[in-house]
């Protein structure tokens, strides 16, 4: 029987030759170079008892079997070339994954998965984590992040603005302080007034009501008014609506002290008397502030 002798081709980049297995006919594989090439389709019939099967990525597989004369067996066959698992056009891509390898690379940085021990292995760097495919026939890319640089313009407002709005706040709070201060003076002097007078009064004189003080002494002088009178302009200010009218001292007092109502309209009518009653003695006339008394000085 004669010998058949396999079809071979050679890498374009190292010249390494190899030989045209079946299962790869019309395939990409790789050189030990790291250079893809494209096994030739026709060839003759392979020979029988060639087995290549998976090659190592570092060694060169062995020669293949020849039934070649003795004078031919010292030249060496044509080296297989190495099958590249997961080719797909020109891309390297990891057969457990589907990610990109480098070429020449045997273990698969995204996944772990060896190549050549069909073992996958625990990757710890966070670098060497999968990344997302982008479709480029040439690797991966992965998006570069530029740092975002917040524009923090609203937080440089509002430090300016807080210490100026306390400073308005503290102010006006100062001015609005001193006004309600001198409001507040001006009106409890206005009230005041008479009240404050019935509590000196009554301090220094002692103060009684006039139907009692004149049962505790008779001959007891008002004024202007005698006995009678007093009694009956104090009966007169209570129909009015007073709540009582107080007299002071022990023999004579020169002020009668009306207590007022609460009623508005039993007030003014109170007020108006007075009124007459100051134009009258020459002295002036109060005004309804919210006091407790009015205070009439009955002259001699």
């Amino acid at each position: 029987m004669s010998s058949i002798t396999p079809s071979t081709f050679a890498c374009t980049n190292c010249g390494k030759k190899y030989t045209a297995r079946p299962d790869l006919l019309g395939k990409k594989v790789r050189c030990t170079c790291g250079t893809v090439l494209s096994v030739p389709e026709a060839h003759p019939a392979t020979p029988a008892a060639v087995d290549d099967g998976l090659y190592d990525f570092a060694n060169d597989p062995a020669p293949l079997p020849t039934t070649k004369p003795a004078a031919a067996a010292s030249i060496a066959a044509p080296a297989l070339p190495i099958s590249i698992p997961g080719m797909k056009d020109d891309e390297y891509l990891c057969p457990n994954c589907d990610l990109r390898m480098e070429p020449g690379s045997i273990i698969c940085a995204h996944c772990g998965f060896n190549l050549k021990t069909g073992e996958k292995i625990n990757l710890s760097s966070p670098a060497k984590q999968p990344a997302k495919k982008l479709g480029s026939a040439f690797g991966v890319a992965r998006p570069r992040q530029t740092p975002t640089i917040v524009d923090d313009k609203k937080a440089q407002l509002l430090k300016m603005a807080i210490p100026a709005a306390l400073i308005v706040v503290v102010v006006l709070a100062i001015v609005g302080y001193k006004l309600f201060a001198k409001h507040v003076a001006a009106s409890a002097a206005a009230v005041d007034k008479d009240d404050a007078a019935v509590a000196l009064l009554t301090e220094e004189s002692g103060a009684t009501e006039i139907h009692e003080w004149f049962k505790e002494n008779p001959n007891r002088i008002a004024g202007e008014y005698s006995p009678t009178q007093a009694i009956a302009k104090a009966d007169q200010w209570q129909a009015m609506g007073a709540k009582q009218v107080l007299a002071f001292g022990g023999v004579m007092t020169r002020s009668l002290a009306i207590e007022l109502p609460d009623d508005p309209q039993q007030r003014k009518a109170l007020f108006e008397f007075e009124n007459k009653f100051a134009d009258q003695h020459h002295y002036p006339a109060a005004k309804d502030q919210g006091q407790k008394y009015l205070l009439l000085n009955l002259g001699l």
